[in-house]
């Protein structure tokens, strides 16, 4: 499966059901691709607080949020040296 499959919540772990609606207890796979659709777009309600409460009771999806985080800060302490 494509990446792009994946970051877009596309494939076969899609964390929306059908009709658009969020899975109420999406699992760690589900959360890391909103996670990481985030970072292209905001999430809706629902998948806000599906990953919100999923945070709550899982010890590695937060560590993966702090890392993608911690990520995307460096390369935009990094980007103006692209710029020149």
């Amino acid at each position: 499966m494509p990446a792009a499959q994946l970051v877009r919540g596309t494939g076969p772990t899609n964390p929306r059901t059908r009709r658009g609606a969020v899975k109420l207890r999406p699992n760690c796979r589900e959360v890391t691709e909103l996670v990481l659709l985030a970072q292209e777009k905001p999430l809706s309600l629902g998948e806000r607080v599906a990953v919100r409460m999923h945070m709550l009771i899982c010890k590695a999806c937060p560590r993966f949020l702090k890392q993608v985080q911690l990520m995307r800060q460096a390369s935009e302490r990094w980007r103006h040296y692209s710029e020149e």
